[in-house]
């Protein structure tokens, strides 16, 4: 791998990190809570965005089935928890909850992250644990700042765009993990932020809202991922 890929990449995330932590901290805005479908089915409140997160522990329990090395199965536990923990929060969405959301996320996140970096930089370096903590960290500094009555989301914000940005660079570049599949998780996540932006858009034009939408299309590239764990016998992590 040319020093000058690495050397970019780092550079990359340096600036994008440095620019976010120049903002002014970013607080959770309250209306996140307010979901535009609050159906209620089965004595399930708000029962569609928690019934659609189900496919997260049926996908993370395939994914561990395919694990291929410990990157994997962090990954994969964690999609487990996910769709635990979003189904937990969404039963009754509040700011408290919403970290039992958050937690998991990062944790899945990161050591997706942290395969694709090892595998795609050929570094023997391993990213796996360092990422995984800093994306629990970014949540509990949330938390904390939270509790304090200011809130800061900026960590968190690095923490789920930065590698956000770096990726379509890392998937370009060669590597033992199936690229086909990694595009279709990138391109999946990419559409399932769309839909979770214009949730009562989609709620209004169709009858399903963005976020039930958003949990579904996200578990399709969570199957993508776990596709590659199949299909890779040699994955770094």
């Amino acid at each position: 791998m040319a020093r000058w890929k690495i050397v970019s990449l780092v550079m990359l995330a340096i600036g994008l990190s440095t620019w976010i932590f120049t903002l002014e901290p970013i607080a959770q805005d309250a209306s996140y809570h307010f979901f535009a479908d609050q159906r209620i089915w089965l004595g399930v409140p708000n029962a569609w965005n928690v019934i659609s997160n189900l496919p997260f522990v049926f996908i993370g329990c395939l994914g561990l089935r395919h694990r291929v090395n410990t990157g994997s199965f962090v990954f994969s536990m964690a999609v487990v928890l996910v769709g635990l923990g979003s189904s937990y929060y969404h039963w009754d969405p509040t700011t408290d909850r919403l970290v039992w959301d958050r937690l998991p996320m990062t944790i899945a996140f990161m050591a997706l992250f942290a395969m694709i970096l090892t595998d795609r930089l050929q570094v023997k370096i391993f990213w796996l644990w360092p990422l995984v903590i800093a994306g629990l960290a970014s949540v509990t500094y949330w938390w904390w700042t939270e509790q304090l009555g200011r809130g800061d989301l900026r960590p968190y914000v690095v923490v789920q765009y930065v590698p956000l940005v770096l990726m379509p660079f890392l998937l370009m570049m060669k590597g033992n993990l199936k690229t086909r599949w990694l595009w279709g998780s990138f391109l999946g996540y990419a559409l399932a932020k769309y839909a979770e932006w214009y949730d009562l858009a989609i709620f209004e034009l169709v009858g399903v809202s963005g976020h039930t939408l958003k949990h579904l299309v996200s578990a399709m590239a969570v199957a993508f991922v776990a596709r590659t764990f199949k299909e890779s016998r040699r994955a770094i992590g």
